[in-house]
């Protein structure tokens, strides 16, 4: 009987490992920043989270950020909430850089509050590798010193890899949360990854998914974005963040949100949510009501809760993924698919009765992190290569010259969602009647069936490295572009097929290759690592965007004077510069061959100020000055000055001086229109 049962248990096994994995699987992290500057965390928002997840017996990290592990009242509470409570509070680590850990490092820490959330400055993309080493031991031994223990899981938005797989090997790390995909936000971009589920990371760049590395950390993206808005979006408000969704949105587009992503997917589905401690009530309030939410999802048998071993044996062998959604905003018939292997990662957008691919990124472990013997130069960038892209359409102008207020944004090309665009695609034959794709998984390889417009079926079989189709002809893929002129990808075109390439030095960096016949075609997919840093180095605006140490360009950089009118003996005249590249990326002075030529000679200075410069110029008598800078590569800007006479004080002499008068009028209106538009004080 013994023997019948245990054989009988032994036979349900696969069966219960599946019914456990078909459900959607949630992991919660909360990021728990410190009361020392940059973004301060509320001790009281704290303890509403952690109150929340007990009252609804849901798990959660709670991730510390090292000021938080040096207070201790946020220690004491926490230790004494997983004490209470060891299946629902668990604790790991923000790895944010922030002035005492600096400090306590022996690390330089060059920022001030205003550019603390820069990447140079609050990742560890910013720091060398031996910097990095420093952190991380002040980070875990802190940790250790107050709770007894390392970590299993860490948090922040980018991490350099070497760091990781130090973490990983020296402390056990085996979870760490990267953000989502986005573009041009907050002063970093991760772009063309393995979307929304966990994936083992590559020891040569985290962004890479590496399935054959033993006992590689897991990363899981934070968040939940919108599969069909999300794509070429920089307004962050299509994700499951309270603070981005309820700019425009309310609570049922995160209902239907993570419905889909849990319960509406090929697979297992997977959710990854959490909140700052630093968000504002509103948004705690928001998060608490997610929560709730979720509980009412496992009372239904939705969703499970994975512990951190459970999650990673799971999600380490998942090498095949699809994540899909429809218009949650619009209601359209519109449906975007995320297909990835471990070699590539296909986009597909279905419109109606039309059906496109509109990105296409290939994934190789060897691909090395652009961080990995360099720093983050103000901006960071993780941008996987691709042979299509159709987010990127056209140039878009950095600054305007009548309102130059605003500090210029780095996106150095405009990233478009591909609904409804005229973006670069694969158009492929329209599908007949609206009717849905058929999709099927099975022994490593997704299959996507739909019979067309004029009722032939077609075959779209997705493995590793490759893609096969059956119905399909060279003449059936429809190449459309509209890029820039730079665009580094090549089209090329014949009966047998047609092929996508990006080339250096004459050289294939990644291409695609599709070969045809009559009643089938193949794609293969090639990429040489050998070439990414040259790459990077010569197609930057496409790879690596940092802004900073390209050359200037005469025509793009722009210099404007904020007041070319002062009053002699009180306040400056100021000239901004904000220099740009050919491409009309946003990059750095040369401060070693900046020159400036005055006439008379005046007092000057220039002061870095997030990506513009502020050159000052101070004279104690009324004068006319012809400026002249020299800011190196043969760039050169002039601008006409003046400095009035405080014609207050000295009535009589700008009554008869009418130039002087004029120059002081200037001054005062020119005062008053900047204090009226931007609050600015003389």
């Amino acid at each position: 009987m013994k023997y019948f049962l245990f054989l009988a248990l032994f036979l349900l096994l696969p069966v219960l490992s599946k019914a456990y994995a078909s459900q959607g699987q949630v992991l919660i992290i909360n990021q728990v920043r410190g009361e020392e500057c940059c973004d301060k965390g509320n001790f009281e928002n704290l303890t509403i989270q952690v109150n929340t997840l007990i009252k609804n017996k849901i798990p959660a990290v709670f991730a510390l950020r090292y000021d938080a592990l040096k207070n201790t009242k946020y220690v004491s509470y926490l230790k004494k909430e997983r004490m209470s409570h060891p299946d629902l509070i668990n604790l790991g680590i923000l790895l944010e850089v922030t002035p005492s850990l600096a400090h306590d490092s022996k690390v330089t820490y060059s920022s001030d509050q205003e550019e603390w959330f820069e990447a140079q400055n609050l990742f560890s993309i910013g720091y060398t590798n031996d910097e990095n080493v420093k952190i991380a031991d002040a980070l875990f031994t802190k940790f250790y010193d107050d709770f007894g223990n390392y970590p299993q899981v860490t948090s922040s938005w980018m991490i350099n890899t070497g760091l990781l797989n130090y973490i990983n090997k020296q402390y056990g790390v085996k979870v760490h949360q990267i953000t989502r995909e986005q573009w041009g936000l907050d002063s970093y971009s991760l772009y063309g990854g393995p979307p929304q589920y966990p994936y083992p990371a590559s020891a040569s760049w985290a962004f890479m998914p590496d399935y054959d590395r033993e006992n590689a950390p897991l990363i899981v993206r934070q968040t939940v974005a919108d599969p069909l808005y999300n794509y070429g979006d920089n307004t962050s408000s299509f994700t499951s963040q309270p603070n981005d969704y309820l700019r425009n949105k309310k609570f049922d587009y995160f209902e239907n949100l993570i419905t889909q992503a849990l319960t509406k997917q090929n697979g297992t589905g997977f959710a990854m949510l959490g909140l700052e401690t630093s968000m504002g009530k509103n948004y705690q309030d928001e998060y608490a009501i997610q929560i709730n939410f979720l509980q009412k999802l496992r009372q239904n048998k939705s969703i499970s809760f994975p512990n951190i071993s459970d999650l990673y044996s799971f999600w380490e062998r998942q090498k095949f993924s699809l994540y899909q959604g429809g218009d949650l905003v619009n209601k359209t018939p519109s449906n975007a698919y995320y297909i990835t292997t471990p070699n590539y990662r296909i986009r597909l957008l279905k419109e109606g009765n039309s059906l496109s691919i509109t990105d296409i990124r290939l994934f190789n472990s060897t691909f090395s992190d652009p961080y990995s013997d360099t720093q983050a130069l103000r901006d960071g960038f993780w941008i996987v290569p691709f042979v299509l892209d159709g987010s990127l359409q056209n140039k878009t102008k950095s600054i305007s010259i009548i309102n130059p207020q605003p500090v210029p944004v780095n996106n150095f090309i405009k990233a478009t969602n591909d609904i409804n665009s005229e973006g670069t695609k694969i158009d492929l034959p329209l599908i007949k009647d609206n009717t849905q794709l058929k999709i099927t998984e099975s022994n490593n390889q997704l299959n996507i069936k739909y019979q067309t417009k004029q009722g032939k079926n077609i075959q779209l079989k997705f493995v590793s490295k490759s893609i096969s189709t059956i119905g399909l002809t060279s003449e059936d893929f429809n190449y459309k572009n509209n890029t820039p002129s730079d665009y580094p990808i090549n089209y090329s075109s014949s009966k047998q097929g047609f092929k996508l390439s990006w080339n250096i030095n004459k050289k294939s960096f990644v291409d695609l290759s599709a070969s045809c016949n009559t009643s089938s075609c193949q794609l293969n997919f090639y990429s040489n690592p050998d070439l990414i840093n040259s790459v990077r180095k010569y197609d930057y605006e496409y790879l690596l965007p940092q802004p900073a140490g390209h050359p200037l360009d005469s025509a793009k950089t722009v210099s404007y004077a904020s007041n070319k009118y002062a009053i002699a003996g009180r306040n400056p005249v100021r000239i901004i510069v904000i220099p740009y590249d050919k491409y009309g990326i946003v990059t750095t002075l040369p401060s070693s061959k900046v020159r400036i030529y005055e006439e008379p000679s005046l007092k000057s200075g220039y002061i870095p100020q997030g990506k513009r410069y502020f050159f000052d110029f101070y004279s104690n008598n009324p004068t006319f000055a012809k400026i002249s800078l020299s800011l190196g590569n043969g760039v050169v800007k002039k601008q006409d000055v003046y400095f009035a006479p405080n014609c207050k004080s000295e009535t009589k002499f700008c009554l008869t001086n009418p130039k002087y008068l004029w120059w002081y009028l200037n001054a005062i209106i020119g005062d008053k229109t900047r204090q009226l538009l931007y609050g600015e004080k003389q």
